[in-house]
């Protein structure tokens, strides 16, 4: 059985001692595509913040690409190649799925945006 990219084990957080995620669990493995559904306040929108260091979990761990992850800030998980397409308007219409993927981290080869690599890391 092939590794999983992404792995949460466990995950909790509260917000002043409010639980919002309790215990939750996913895998994802290269290829697939994963649905995150749930009414408002389930807690979709925070699982996605703890995934890509913008919230702490208050316990519970990542594993990203085999490896335990535990990002201080965004720009850390940013660096290490996690980061979130959001849901509103947040994608420029004109630019590839693997540009908007890319935006403000584009590969640059003699001041240019190097294309084939853009595209080689939007399909890893």
């Amino acid at each position: 059985m092939t590794e999983a990219l992404l792995r949460v084990e466990n995950v909790s957080k509260a917000f002043f001692g409010i639980p919002v995620l309790q215990n939750v669990g996913l895998s994802l493995r290269r290829g697939e595509i994963l649905a995150l559904l749930g009414a408002n306040g389930a807690g979709k929108s925070t699982l996605v913040k703890v995934i890509c260091g913008a919230h702490d979990a208050d316990s519970g761990t990542i594993w990203i690409d085999g490896r335990r992850q535990t990002y201080r800030t965004v720009r850390e998980a940013v660096a290490a190649g996690v980061s979130v397409a959001h849901q509103h308007n947040m994608t420029i219409s004109r630019l590839t799925g693997a540009q908007n993927i890319e935006l403000g981290r584009e590969p640059t080869r003699f001041g240019l945006i190097n294309r084939r690599e853009l595209r080689r890391r939007a399909e890893a």
